[in-house]
């Protein structure tokens, strides 16, 4: 049993995608869900859709997760008014796609701003309030890119890579404190920035977001894009009790692909 009735989640990134994804699948299975991000029109329709459909609590928090006060604002108000968080999912990151030369000094900036920066913060204010407590769950958001590498796509492979680096030094100082610091791996999942990037390649590369879609699924060994649903039930897990003697690990949800 996963167990997750009344418990506390915090998730970055929840306006849209697999932060969307695990905000639902929380909410299905009876949690507590504090909502955050920075795009406030889509939050507002997540927030509004759990209310509607499941009998639990629920809050938004606009949040720029590379702006430190901010976070440290943002998270210590959640913690107040959910009395505790047992959950954070740190979902929130953003790709600048391009070749290393193509990707200025600004954008190489902004994507370690908010895919590392922002993990930081987050992590760090979080796991400062849960030592206290001596419980807690945390899931962070690495990517394949981040084991792999990927062309195009340094930056935010980069940064990634560290997620996964900081994921397990920060599970060794949590360890003591009954805290559990994963993290997740997704590759090829179907999301709204899956499709704006399709739509980046398919005009570089002068075919149709469509062809470029199937060709993405076709290098899969399982032959398809995974969904959110499908990263957010691993993230489930990694948050329940049945992950209670799994920590520092980097969970690659990929369809088999970094097999090949």
């Amino acid at each position: 049993m996963l167990n997750l009735k009344n418990k506390n989640v915090f998730i970055t990134g929840a306006a849209s995608g697999m932060g969307r994804a695990c905000a639902v699948k929380f909410a299905e299975n009876g949690a507590n869900v504090a909502l955050a991000d920075i795009a406030e029109d889509n939050l507002e329709k997540v927030k509004q859709e759990l209310l509607q459909k499941y009998q639990t609590k629920v809050k938004k928090y606009i949040l720029d997760v590379s702006n430190e006060n901010m976070v440290n604002d943002i998270i210590l108000k959640a913690w107040n008014e959910f009395g505790g968080i047992d959950i954070l999912v740190h979902a929130a990151g953003i790709v600048i796609l391009g070749l290393l030369h193509e990707v200025d000094k600004k954008g190489w900036n902004k994507t370690m701003s908010v895919n590392l920066d922002g993990t930081y913060f987050v992590n760090y204010k979080m796991t400062e309030l849960m030592k206290e407590r001596k419980y807690g769950k945390v899931i962070n958001f690495s990517s394949i890119a981040g084991k792999i590498g990927e062309g195009y796509n340094v930056a935010y492979s980069a940064s990634k890579g560290a997620v996964s680096l900081f994921t397990q030094g920060l599970a060794l100082e949590m360890a003591p404190y009954n805290i559990t610091v994963n993290a997740v791996a997704p590759g090829k999942i179907m999301t709204e920035q899956t499709q704006g990037a399709a739509k980046w390649w398919a005009e570089k590369r002068n075919i149709t977001p469509e062809q470029f879609v199937q060709e993405v699924a076709d290098s899969v060994p399982v032959k398809r894009f995974g969904t959110p649903e499908e990263v957010a039930d691993c993230v489930l897990f990694l948050a329940s009790d049945m992950s209670s003697y799994i920590t520092g690990q980097t969970i690659t949800v990929a369809g088999g692909q970094t097999l090949i």
